[in-house]
């Protein structure tokens, strides 16, 4: 994509490295550039081998007119929790990235460079469940381009959120996009993205962050994220809007049930579902449909809607909206129990918690301060 754009914008001679052939699709689009007079050279290499590098500029040397600018797309991601990150998994994100970007800065420092613009990512800015390994990555080409800066050399490194069509982002399967939907982030649109990455090139700044993002649905799903503390504004919404409210005009007999039909309501709507009736209320939500994220977002709407703190384990504690609604009425509404099925945390439900849930929750927790993670052990007081 970036490189139709160049020649949108009138560059003539084009040089593409990546370390395997271009695929039947960017043959297409390279026949056409050169059908239209541009001189695309091909060459494979591996952007994190300075051997491979020193000799991609060889070449370009001794085939090409002087270099102008170079635009370093290169990244592959592999997810795990930081429990899970091991040597092997560093070192095949960061060898693109900062081996990557090192080389190029190395062996053009010396050269009259109009641009040199590094892709990195909105991990780098905001981190990304499972991908400490990719943020840190991306966090070092943003301190390169200002390390460039600092020595008077063009750099850019920009934070890109998610495209639509192209990129990694585009590649998830659609469990995947969902989820990055429901986080809030919405995905970027390729000329919109080229249009951006022009206007950057315009501007004198070491980094920029292009994000499509609704915040307010951001940051009920990442509320300790410390650099958007400040930003944070409490949603206002009407006294009648608030179920914790409509609860305290209720008669006391109809509370406990009126608070189980709007568990089985909030879990619907976490899981899409027309109707909150397929949801019965023994059966585990995990089963239902459920994943570890969505735990979390049906954590934060049960704590918006009764106005109170609810610890991140409450749906792997309590699995099923009897279990839930149980807890709620005696642990946090405090309203009379009139049955038997009380739950407790850790129960035998536990053990079948799947390795996937359980490393989202942990990145969960891993992005609470200790003190947040000692007010939930406490039950949130």
């Amino acid at each position: 994509r970036a490189a139709q754009w160049l020649t949108d914008q009138g560059a003539r001679h084009l040089v593409l490295v990546g370390r395997r052939s271009p695929s039947d699709h960017a043959r297409k689009q390279i026949a056409e550039m050169e059908q239209s007079g541009v001189n695309v050279l091909i060459i494979q290499a591996d952007v994190s081998d300075k051997e491979d590098m020193s000799g991609v500029f060889r070449q370009i040397r001794t085939t090409m007119p002087e270099l102008r600018g170079i635009i370093h797309a290169a990244g592959v991601i592999d997810d795990a929790v930081l429990l899970r990150q091991d040597e092997n998994r560093l070192k095949s994100v960061m060898k693109p990235k900062v081996d990557g970007s090192w080389n190029l800065h190395l062996l053009t420092q010396d050269m009259k460079l109009d641009f040199f613009v590094c892709y990195s990512s909105v991990a780098s800015l905001l981190g990304s469940p499972g991908q400490g390994n990719y943020a840190a990555a991306n966090a070092f080409m943003d301190a390169l381009a200002r390390h460039r800066r600092a020595m008077g050399l063009p750099a850019t490194s920009i934070q890109w959120g998610a495209w639509s069509e192209t990129g990694m982002a585009a590649e998830l399967n659609e469990q995947h996009q969902r989820r990055l939907t429901m986080q809030g982030m919405g995905a970027i649109a390729p000329d919109q993205g080229m249009a951006i990455l022009g206007q950057l090139l315009c501007e004198e700044i070491a980094e920029a962050a292009v994000i499509a993002v609704d915040w307010a649905k951001y940051l009920k799903n990442f509320p300790q994220i410390p650099l958007l503390s400040e930003f944070a504004v409490k949603e206002t919404q009407p006294s009648s809007a608030i179920f914790a409210r409509r609860l305290e005009t209720m008669p006391k007999a109809e509370r406990r049930a009126s608070v189980s039909e709007f568990v089985r309501s909030q879990v619907a709507a976490v899981l899409k579902l027309k109707s909150a009736e397929k949801i019965r209320l023994r059966e585990r939500l995990f089963d239902a449909g459920m994943d570890s994220l969505m735990a979390v977002e049906l954590r934060n709407r049960l704590s918006a809607e009764l106005e109170k703190p609810l610890p991140a384990t409450l749906v792997f504690d309590y699995p099923t909206v009897e279990a839930l609604s149980d807890y709620l009425c005696g642990e946090v509404l405090d309203i009379e129990s009139v049955g038997a099925n009380n739950y407790s945390p850790l129960h035998h439900d536990a053990e079948q918690i799947s390795d996937t849930d359980v490393d989202s929750l942990l990145n969960d927790i891993a992005q609470k301060s200790d003190s947040d993670l000692l007010k939930e052990l406490r039950g949130g007081k």
